[in-house]
């Protein structure tokens, strides 16, 4: 099973918050997606608030990783919030769309209505 992680903010507060959506996440995931919270400020930094972002990475010599993310969030106001989902494996944009369409936690996270992707 490739994991699904969400990276973001919760209930407005201030911080960046791992979770898994179709998995159990573990403490010691939980620290791993803590450290990637500079990297995906920095890939958010220089976008417009309407673009969203579809990188893949290799995290490992067997391991890649697709990163999709917002440069701001839907639940507070602070300077420098992003909204990141990872996802094992190679994963095109519409991939990573439909996975964030198909769940209303991530809908609502990646502010898809307001952003136009879905009516």
């Amino acid at each position: 099973m490739e994991k699904i992680t969400y990276f973001g903010t919760k209930n407005g507060e201030c911080g960046h918050y791992p979770k898994g959506i179709n998995y159990d996440i573990t403490y010691k995931e939980k620290e791993y997606y803590n450290r990637c919270d500079g990297f995906a400020f920095m890939a958010c930094d220089r976008m417009n608030y309407d673009k969203s972002i579809k990188a893949s990475y290799r995290i490992s010599d067997s391991e890649n990783i697709t990163i999709y993310s917002i440069p701001y969030s839907v639940d507070d106001d602070w300077v420098g919030s992003h909204t990141v989902l990872f996802y094992e494996g190679n994963h095109s944009l519409e991939e990573m769309e439909n996975i964030i369409i198909e769940n209303n936690f991530l809908c609502h996270q990646f502010d898809m209505k307001n952003r136009g992707r879905i009516k």
